[in-house]
């Protein structure tokens, strides 16, 4: 996990701002032990005792900030805790690339994503149609989850206010009473199926206008399984040596090549990033899901197959979450695509050097890999003993 920088790093007027949405100054912080971006995660504490959770980060590449792409926006606007809602914006995803063509179209923002692959070259076009002829901008993690808190409801923390401050944004949300997941336990199945739920009902279809689809911005770090199965690719995979699994390359290879059209037309707001320190356990056991960054859609299981290795990794059963869940009939064959995709990225990645800045992110990824793949081979073993 990094080192998170603190608010009392931040440009004045940053601290200024903070202070005015706790309506008093600012008497301590405590930042967040967890996570792998450089934004400011704190919880900070006023001089009346005045408690908010703050995200808050300058707009460049080096904060994690820089997030979806957006063609046209409409407005952003100070949000306070008497409104429910944030205006609407619309978002582009162009970079990247395509294995196969595909066209959805979303009803509640009027976006039309195509995909294509001509004589294995790709155009991708993923844009959103409002007539206002804006021009393009860029909508970061912390001003995504702002644009966001209106349309999860209890899932997440509730918004407090949202500042735009030269180029740094700043949300301010409540303190959500409990403590990080560290480790998923036995009781956590049943609070774990109630989020499902929740998800399932709030997030499917997507709430809000403006997102692009997950699987399109996953496809520049697709490919490792495809490029050791000798297919030329653009992706490094010589420094690979070994796999945590006896499923064959070609097979591996063949589900990978099939992410898009198995995943682009799923319409659920998608977290994108589904692991237990984004998680807060309740005194009550009751789970809340935080670090709401992404405009994404994807099909409404996604999420919890993003979640399945950090479930396995501490003993528990992802098949068994997934019949249990809202989405026990999702398309096997699918899973498993996503399952290969996911398993492919982490597994090249976690053999990479070591990134000082981010100490424990390969080790995450190798066991996220492992994990993957091991819920892969038991649903292919499993396909295969009920075939014909």
């Amino acid at each position: 996990m990094i080192r998170r920088p603190r608010l009392s790093e931040a440009p004045a007027a940053v601290r200024s701002a903070v202070a005015e949405l706790l309506g008093s100054p600012l008497h301590a912080e405590h930042p967040a032990a967890a996570g792998f971006t450089r934004s400011i995660a704190s919880v900070v504490i006023g001089t009346g005792g005045e408690r908010l959770f703050i995200k808050a980060a300058p707009t460049d590449n080096d904060h994690g900030e820089t997030g979806e792409t957006v063609k046209s926006i409409n407005a952003v606007n100070t949000v306070n805790s008497h409104d429910k809602t944030i205006n609407t914006v619309n978002t582009v995803n162009s970079d990247s690339k395509a294995v196969d063509t595909a066209e959805t179209v979303d009803s509640h923002s009027k976006t039309i994503n195509t995909v294509k692959t001509v004589d294995g070259k790709t155009i991708n076009t993923v844009e959103t149609i409002n007539g206002d002829g804006k021009t393009a901008a860029t909508i970061g993690a912390v001003e995504a989850g702002a644009l966001l808190a209106g349309h999860i409801g209890d899932l997440g923390p509730r918004l407090v206010g949202f500042i735009a401050i030269g180029d740094w944004r700043i949300a301010a949300y409540e303190v959500i009473d409990g403590e990080p997941v560290t480790r998923w336990t036995d009781a956590d199945r049943f609070a774990l199926r109630a989020v499902m739920q929740r998800m399932h009902h709030l997030m499917e279809p997507c709430p809000t206008a403006g997102t692009s689809p997950y699987a399109v911005a996953f496809l520049p770090l697709l490919g490792t399984w495809q490029a050791l199965n000798g297919t030329p690719a653009t992706l490094d995979v010589d420094h690979i040596r070994g796999l945590p699994t006896e499923i064959p390359i070609p097979v591996l290879a063949g589900l990978e090549s099939r992410w898009l059209p198995a995943l682009i037309g799923g319409n659920a707001l998608h977290h994108g990033d589904l692991r237990r320190d984004n998680f807060v356990r309740q005194p009550d056991g009751r789970l809340r899901i935080v670090d709401w960054t992404h405009l994404w859609t994807a099909p409404g299981w996604m999420d919890l197959v993003r979640l399945a290795p950090d479930l396995a990794a501490c003993g528990h059963d992802p098949e068994q979450l997934l019949r249990d869940s809202p989405w026990h009939d999702a398309p096997g064959e699918h899973v498993d695509v996503a399952l290969a995709g996911l398993a492919g990225r982490a597994w090249r990645e976690g053999l990479l050097p070591e990134v000082p800045e981010l100490p424990g992110l390969r080790s995450m990824q190798r066991e996220q890999a492992v994990h993957l793949l091991k819920w892969l081979g038991y649903r292919l073993r499993s396909a295969t003993r009920r075939a014909p």
